[in-house]
């Protein structure tokens, strides 16, 4: 007993020697670092595919934390400040939003990210809070035109911000951020995020407690190298470059602790970014199409394929079971058929209009019309009948406008569900009672009615005003609802769908069916309806994209028209970047 008791005693000894040797303490404190580097690492890549409101978005990431002199108290809380540091002032002070000086580094801001402290010093002398840089077209997407896959071969060509729609589409208004090597040598110049953790100060640095919190300077190091072959900034070698974590040139170095140096830093790449935000926006997509299966009876009639940069290739046809999947947003315009009826009601009409014209008791069919819902049981339709009468040779145009006041709330809404020959539809009713708001004034008409001549002079017009009666908006088409993100974002202009065969309105709801393909081998043989995505433009395909030969990689999957098998890659490659999501 005595002897184990005397082994025990060793052995434990010999444990806690090699934990409390200068090995064994820079062994654990190692270990400690890259805990912290993976978890923040996993919270960015988790942050960036979230959505959490009109403001986050995915491919959105917050500003670091700073301590801003223009600050009432200067503090270290773990909340991203509302601006960037500038990169053409000293102190990178004032910060600023939306220009291409804007340089975003500072301590990690953990709050936004839903993380807890990983200390509780708000100066940190120990060096364990991360610091973070993240490119500015991640975290200042003012002057950004659209995020999606075709983002991530733009280049950032001038330092221009200019307003949406403005300059360019293919060109970055910030750039990315660069990491190099202890040699100087570039690692990655598509850099989204830098995560670092700085370590206890040296060289000098000094973390004093609040209010006299230290800046960049007093956690992050540099280093200086000599760089023996030409780069950018060696034309002329040998040369002698510091790269310094600390200061706002986008550029980052990644070396071994030392005496001098005891930052450890990972990176985040943008193409590293960008797929769990594709897979993110494929599987919206997808879910969409299946929600509208699920309320309205079956999938939608699709879009024959053009170029999807356009909105009005996005207008189903009968019988189109591969191409665009059309869409609509509340409130934003999309092209339908309507037609609509009154009963009851106080009804002004002169010219070429009469009463019934208003009250539609023929049932025209307003043809390649744009409707918009407002809320899910208020619309608003407009467009044209051409010719609308023969009897009335003068009229060439016939313009209809229904609207649903916003106050009123007992509209009955029913559906009619896609067939063979037809579109999935809805039909607005206001229920029997009071008109009282289809105002007088200029704002809210429940219907108008108004001719013009081939002069295109206004020679006939008529309203529905007021009193009892109900108003009746039907044939309005129904499309999948897709979210604001995705088409602020442009993504679904890198999607295309299919539905199998069996599964098309009108057919029996069964095989044929559509097959996927992984790495060539067959995966699913069952499947009813896919989304395919396209990945980056490869080498050959040229932007902006407008023909699926500039999207998709392989003949089956450009075969959209009469696929009924789809690739997709476990590895994608320089040649081969497509997904499904089924």
């Amino acid at each position: 007993m005595l002897l184990s008791f005397v082994l025990l005693i060793l052995g434990l000894g010999f444990v806690l020697s090699g934990y409390l040797s200068p090995a064994g303490i820079r062994l654990a404190q190692d270990k400690q670092y890259a805990e912290i580097l993976s978890r923040t690492r996993e919270a960015v890549i988790a942050f960036v595919v979230a959505e959490s409101g009109p403001s986050q978005t995915p491919g959105q990431l917050p500003r670091p934390d700073v301590v801003a002199n223009t600050a009432s108290t200067k503090t270290y809380d773990g909340v991203a400040e509302s601006g960037c540091f500038d990169q053409s002032k000293a102190n990178g002070l004032p910060l600023i939003i939306d220009d291409p000086k804007v340089r975003c580094i500072g301590r990690f801001p953990w709050r936004n990210y839903g993380l807890s402290s990983v200390t509780s010093n708000e100066n940190d002398p120990t060096g364990t809070m991360p610091w973070y840089a993240v490119s500015a077209n991640l975290s200042l997407q003012g002057c950004f035109e659209f995020f999606n896959s075709d983002t991530i071969n733009f280049s950032h060509t001038a330092d221009t911000c200019p307003a949406h729609g403005v300059g360019p589409p293919d060109s970055l208004p910030y750039p990315w951020l660069t990491v190099r090597d202890a040699r100087g040598v570039v690692l990655s110049d598509r850099v989204a995020v830098v995560i670092i953790v700085p370590g206890p100060p040296l060289n000098g640095q000094s973390r004093p407690p609040a209010p006299n919190l230290g800046g960049a300077n007093q956690y992050l190091d540099s280093i200086t190298v000599t760089v023996t072959n030409v780069t950018p900034e060696c034309p002329g070698p040998p040369c002698t470059l510091t790269f310094n974590n600390a200061d706002l040139d986008n550029d980052f170095i990644q070396a071994e602790p030392s005496a001098t140096f005891n930052d450890r830093l990972i990176y985040i790449t943008i193409d590293e970014i960008m797929a769990p935000i594709e897979a993110r926006a494929g599987q919206e997509i997808r879910a969409s199409v299946e929600r509208f299966r699920t309320q309205y009876g079956s999938y939608p009639w699709l879009a024959p394929y053009a170029d999807p940069n356009i909105a009005a290739s996005y207008v189903a046809a009968v019988g189109t079971r591969s191409g665009l999947i059309p869409f609509y947003r509340t409130g934003q315009s999309f092209q339908s058929d309507f037609t609509w009826s009154v009963t009851g009601g106080t009804i002004d009409v002169s010219g070429t209009v009469n009463l019934n014209e208003v009250r539609n008791a023929l049932h025209s069919i307003v043809s390649n019309g744009t409707c918009v819902w407002r809320t899910a049981k208020t619309v608003e339709c407009s467009g044209d009948i051409p010719n609308p009468d023969p009897t009335k040779p003068t009229v060439v145009r016939r313009n209809v406008q229904i609207e649903y006041p916003p106050a009123w709330t007992n509209q009955v809404v029913t559906t009619t569900a896609a067939t063979a020959t037809t579109f999935t539809t809805r039909q607005v009713t206001r229920a029997n009672g009071s008109l009282a708001g289809c105002l007088t004034t200029s704002i809210v008409r429940c219907v108008i009615v108004r001719d013009y001549s081939a002069a295109g002079n206004l020679i006939g017009d008529g309203e529905l005003r007021v009193g009892t009666g109900s108003l009746t908006t039907s044939k309005i088409r129904m499309y999948p609802e897709l979210p604001d993100w995705i088409m602020i974002n442009r993504w679904h202009s890198l999607a295309v769908g299919v539905i199998a065969s069996g599964w098309v309105p009108g057919a029996a709801g069964a095989c044929p069916c559509l097959s996927a393909k992984l790495d060539g081998t067959v995966e699913r043989n069952d499947l009813r309806f896919l989304v395919m995505m396209a990945g980056a433009t490869l080498a050959g395909q040229t932007y902006p994209r407008a023909s699926l030969n500039d999207y998709f990689d392989n003949a089956n999957n450009r075969n959209i028209a009469a696929g009924q098998a789809f690739d997709r890659q476990s590895a994608r490659s320089a040649v081969f970047n497509d997904n499904l999501f089924f």
